[in-house]
Order: structure tokens, then sequence, then C-alpha cells
């Protein structure tokens, strides 16, 4: 019996030790069937997490995964499952997803499963933004890349009501800077949430100055083309974000830059026939003309599309792309910028966008990424993406902060049980797992 909704509840407890943030996620699995069930279960984390340990709490006994190439760890599991004992298989499948396999979970069996990472957070511009990724978007994660086997690709779907719980604690140089989230409604120094729904990423914000400078070079000439996503997965708040951010930019402009916008869905369309210098009659020209805009260009096509932009663009010009997320073959469209070197700045909108994609496509490119998060202010974004283009590319910062434990892992425990055994005969089960446990060690 496989079933995918066994999931009973998930807890995040954060630490943050001066820019060490230390998150460890517990989730409590729970078969109320009357046969043994196989749990499989897919769920993201942080793109710059290190994992530091896996465990499982069964029996009152806490144990360790043991990380293992894939193949091997996933022999095992398959053979385990053939001789009913009960398995448990972690696989990465992308930089940050993860599909969690249990076998053989006894009738009214309940476990626990503990994954502990830390990441470094940048402080940047008097702040800092940690978040956590708590639910997988068809929009933002290509599922034909996860190898799943007999397994059905997650859907994401309004029907599925996954709680979480979350403690903060903070201490340090972070300590006594006005924490926020512009995701979730926090209070206090110590932010705790309880029983909120896992549709969106938990964004906290840290900022010791909320006043902003426009702190750009007033001497430097950039050549700048604007492309705002205007696919349908824009509708509502993503489109509405996407224009106010654009509105701004125009307005950081210097008098001798140059700019044009391109619009994008199914095709893209030039706004404007040519590029324009950036007076202040043309921006407030292109501003009036951003009020039109709407998600009504389809679903995108954004690796035909970039590539039309590539050959239309003026030398020595930049791109700034805002957009929520990529439906499209992102590994190309990454290739494709690294061979156009036009720095590419990228502005992720909403509360889940395409980080991963976006900072591969920034960083091959010489650009930057920055993200707005709904109710987030945009200033400080925008500052950090204008600073980027006036100072070049020595001033551009490394969109990565920290060095992840690598990807295409597998973590993998098995358990010897009997069907007819009892998990809880404590005696036993002691001798089953001193057994299992001497015989684990790491296979790199």
């Amino acid at each position: 019996m496989k079933k995918s909704e066994l999931l009973q509840g998930v807890c995040y407890d954060v630490s943050i030790d001066n820019f060490i943030a230390t998150t460890t996620i517990t989730q409590e699995y729970y078969n109320a069937s009357n046969e043994m069930s196989e749990i499989v279960y897919t769920f993201p984390l942080s793109i710059n997490a290190n994992i530091k340990k896996i465990e499982v709490s069964i029996d009152n006994k806490r144990l360790k995964l043991s990380l293992q190439k894939p193949l091997n760890a996933k022999l095992d599991y398959d053979e385990a499952i053939e001789d009913n004992d009960c398995a448990f298989l972690i696989e990465e499948h992308l930089n940050n997803i993860y599909t969690l396999s249990i076998a053989n979970i006894l009738p009214n069996g309940k476990l626990s499963l503990f994954i502990t990472y830390n990441e470094l957070l940048e402080w940047k511009d008097n702040a800092s933004k940690f978040y956590i990724p708590t639910a997988i978007h068809p929009k933002y994660y290509r599922f034909q890349k996860l190898i799943f086997d007999d397994i059905d690709a997650p859907l994401a779907t309004i029907f599925t009501k996954n709680l979480f719980d979350l403690t903060l604690k903070i201490k340090g140089a972070l300590s006594d800077i006005e924490v926020s989230s512009p995701s979730h409604s926090i209070n206090g120094t110590s932010p705790k949430m309880k029983k909120e729904l896992m549709d969106k990423d938990i964004v906290f914000v840290f900022e010791k100055d909320n006043t902003f400078t426009k702190n750009i070079s007033k001497t430097s000439s950039k050549s700048i083309t604007f492309v705002i996503d205007c696919s349908s997965d824009m509708i509502g708040r993503p489109m509405k974000q996407a224009k106010e951010i654009l509105t701004k930019a125009l307005a950081l402009l210097c008098p001798n830059d140059t700019f044009t916008i391109v619009k994008y869905g199914k095709s893209c369309e030039y706004l404007f026939e040519k590029e324009l210098l950036a007076t202040q009659k043309n921006i407030t020209k292109a501003q009036n003309s951003i009020k039109s805009l709407d998600a009504t260009m389809g679903n995108d096509s954004l690796e035909d599309i970039i590539q039309n932009i590539y050959n239309n663009q003026a030398r020595d010009s930049v791109i700034v792309l805002i957009s929520n997320g990529i439906a499209c073959k992102d590994d190309k469209i990454v290739e494709k910028a690294k061979i156009s070197k036009i720095p590419h700045f990228i502005i992720g909108v909403g509360f889940s966008p395409y980080t991963i994609f976006f900072n591969n496509m920034a960083k091959s490119s010489n650009g930057l990424f920055e993200s707005v998060y709904f109710g987030e202010k945009t200033d400080r974004c925008l500052n950090n993406i204008f600073m980027a283009l006036s100072l070049g590319s020595k001033g551009k910062k490394s969109v990565a902060v920290s060095q992840r434990f690598g990807e295409g892992k597998s973590y993998f425990l098995k358990k010897k049980i009997k069907n007819s055994e009892k998990l809880s005969n404590d005696r036993e089960t002691e001798k089953i797992l001193n057994m299992m446990m001497s015989n684990i060690s790491p296979v790199r």
C-alpha cells in the first residue's frame, strides 16, 4: 500500500546566531490504515542549505541516516521493500528538491523525521533576508527532470492543507535589529507561527535602517533593456508588483542613459520602436505605457524570446528582467545567457520566485539577482540593482552566499522487522537497531 498524504504536521525550529542560521525541520508521520504503508513526500529546502544531519525517531529511538551513492541507496531501498523491512530513503533530485520514501510502516505506526541544516546569511545595504521554502510550485520546478520511477510527480493543489509551526530564536549581531516578515504576520523579537498553511515561502527581513538613498553614479551611461513578464502566470499581485518595480526603476535612470521595454508571454513585443533617451519626458511616457500592461500574453516561452532579445540588443547594454518564474528549459536559458555576454540583472517577484534558476542565470552572465516578496519594500532591491549597474562587474557581489553540501545525494537507513513484530517490544527493537547501526557507514 502506498500513500503520499500521511504527513501529520511540520515544525520549523530556527536559531540565528550572528549570521549563521540553523534550521531543524521536524516532519511527523502516522499510518492510520490497517495495512503496511509506504510514505512518499517531496519537499524543498533552502538553496543555500548545508545539511548537517538527517535523523528518524521510531520507538523512542533516534537514528541517523547515512550518506550513500544514489544507485546503491535506491537498490538497498527496493531490497528492503521486498524483504518487508522498514527503510528510509531521501533523494536529492535538483538543487533543493528532495523526496522522502519510507517503506513498510506498520499499521498505526508513528515516526518523525528531523532534517538539520545551516546557512550563511548575507548582510547587504543595512539588511539581511532569510527565507524557508515550504511548498513546490509547478511553475518554478521542472518535474520532468525529477527521476521518480513509479512515483507520480508532486502537484501543488489548493486542496492540500499541510500546516506548519515555527519558532525563531535570535542572538548575536541580529538580536537588536528590527525583524519583519512580508509573508506572514509576526510579533516580537522571537517570532512564532502556529498552524500556518504551507503554501508559500516563509520570509524574514532584518533591517537596521529603513531609509533609502539614491546612491547611483550620475556620470555612468547605461543602455538598459527592461524585460517584464506579462504571461498568464503573472495574473494578480505578481503583475501589479512587477509594474510598480518597473515604474520605480525608470525613475532611477540618469539623463544620459538609454532604455527600452519588452513585454513577453507566448511572444514578445517592444513597447517602443527604438531606444529612448532617459529624459523626463520619455520616462513619463514609458511610465504611462506601463499602466496598461496586463498578464494577458499566454504562457511564457522565454527560451525563444530571450534569443530574440539578444539579437536586437545594443552593444554594451544590459538586461533587467522582472518575473516570478520561468516555465521553460531553464538549463538552456542559463547557457544562452552565458554565451550572450550580456549582464542579466533579475528581480524575482511574489512569494515563490524561481530563485535557483534566477541565481544561475544572473551569475552565469556576470549580473545580479534580487527578490522582492509581496509586502516587501522595493527600494532596497532597486538600489542594489542600480548600484551594480553603475559599478560594473568589479562592483558586483557574488550571488552565492554559502557552499552547498552537494546535489544528487541520497540518504538511507534500514530497520529489520517482521510483520508480526510490535514496535513496542523494546528489547527486540534495541537488538535489531544495534545490529543495524553496526553495519551502516557513509559511502561517498
